[in-house]
């Protein structure tokens, strides 16, 4: 869940029930894990960094979500694909993951990630745009832990 006005993030939480784990941020407050603060760890190697990616439903082998894949898979440490925008974003803020994109999603997918995971400490981007904030009415984007870690998937990511 997240508040916003306009494009402004303010709140955010994440919840999952699997882990009984809750994720929450403000703007300019930080961000939480379990009222625990959290930060982006400082990987910069993309050979070093866990990525995950977010595909469209009903994937074509000839699509750009597919030839993103490929060209971050032999870069990278591993790749996770865990089905939820969300708990992706709030995994990156506290370390599971270091890089994720997605070319295509619902804005209620992915906002209250968004608030979490920059207020660790993310660099976060439109994928199109290049730009931030990441517009909430078409929020394709790429976040990464680092800037380093940015700079080296994106031009992976750009066709």
């Amino acid at each position: 869940m997240a508040l916003a006005r306009g494009d402004e993030l303010l709140a955010a939480t994440i919840h999952d029930p699997l882990r009984d784990e809750c994720f929450t941020a403000s703007l300019g407050g930080g961000a939480f894990l379990n009222g625990e603060p959290i930060r982006v760890p400082p990987v910069t190697d993309l050979s070093e960094s866990l990525a995950a990616l977010s595909f469209p439903p009903h994937v074509e082998a000839d699509s750009p979500a597919v030839a993103d894949f490929l060209a971050v898979l032999p870069r990278v440490h591993s790749v996770r694909r865990t089905g939820s925008t969300a708990l992706n974003l709030a995994w990156l803020a506290c370390g599971r993951l270091h890089v994720f994109w997605a070319r295509r999603i619902a804005c209620w997918d992915a906002a209250a990630g968004f608030l979490i995971a920059r207020e660790a400490g993310a660099t976060l981007k439109g994928f199109a745009s290049g730009c931030e904030p990441v517009p909430l009415e078409d929020p394709a984007f790429i976040i990464a832990s680092t800037p380093e870690l940015f700079a080296a998937v994106l031009p992976l990511l750009r066709r």
